[in-house]
């Protein structure tokens, strides 16, 4: 028989702390209140969050994903023609900011679903990771730039906040640490990637001030969940993070390629 425990005693789901602190920052005023001043503060930017002009906030954020996704369908002829055309001018946008030749995309089928310029474009997110080592030693690039495109349209960062032209990204760490990989992956340059490619090909990040952050159980960490824990107000949600796992983090190797 497992320990006769209630679930919020053994729960060590990272996103489950996220979601209480998303749920107290929308619900809680006071506790927002503490909480953007910890940001500012850890940051240095004593205005960068206004508690009162508090725009949005969001969970497992994939802008890349959505945004590819909201170019368009392929429903109908035209619709195809004009999904593809869009698709095409963000790859070749990319691949510029990489000082890569945009004409690989003729010249490779890792990019397309079928046939080169007769088929749909793929996601980024979705290129193949054996064709993507080929393509780099094909055209000599060092420095991982089609698989950190790949990673930056996978990640999903814990939590963001907008407040007016500020944006923080928040990576929750409860008994994990940066995720890394024997490919070269690195959750935190994928981070700032992602931040890159949005100012880079979304109007409306584009003049956003970025910060990211980590929380974690770690001493050593941007901001600590025991300072966040001494912020709330609600019994319920006290009682889960009184119950948090209290593991240091380590660094975590993922299967990511």
């Amino acid at each position: 028989m497992f320990n006769d425990k209630q679930y919020f005693e053994v729960n060590r789901e990272e996103r489950h702390f996220g979601f209480l602190l998303m749920a107290s920052v929308i619900y809680d005023y006071n506790f927002r209140k503490k909480f953007f001043e910890l940001i500012n503060n850890r940051i240095g930017q004593k205005a960068f969050l206004d508690c009162d002009n508090f725009d949005d906030i969001y969970g497992e954020v994939a802008v890349l994903r959505d945004y590819w996704d909201d170019l368009g369908n392929f429903n109908g002829a035209n619709n195809s023609k004009e999904t593809n055309e869009k698709r095409r001018i963000i790859i070749e946008t990319f691949l510029e900011h990489f000082n890569i030749n945009k004409a690989i995309v003729d010249k490779n089928k890792m990019f397309w679903t079928g046939e080169i310029n007769k088929s749909k474009l793929w996601s980024p997110g979705k290129w193949n990771f054996e064709n993507i080592e080929n393509v780099q030693k094909e055209e000599n690039l060092k420095s991982r730039e089609l698989l950190r495109l790949r990673w930056a349209f996978n990640a999903k960062p814990d939590v963001m906040i907008i407040s007016k032209k500020s944006c923080l990204i928040i990576e929750l760490k409860v008994e994990s640490g940066v995720g890394t990989s024997n490919y070269g992956y690195n959750q935190e340059e994928t981070q700032d990637d992602i931040i890159k490619f949005a100012k880079l090909t979304m109007p409306y990040f584009k003049d956003m001030n970025f910060k990211r952050i980590m929380l974690t159980n770690d001493k050593d960490g941007h901001i600590n969940w025991s300072q966040i824990k001494n912020m709330l107000a609600n019994e319920l949600v006290i009682k889960h993070f009184d119950n948090m796992p209290k593991s240091v983090c380590q660094e975590r190797k993922s299967e990511r390629n």
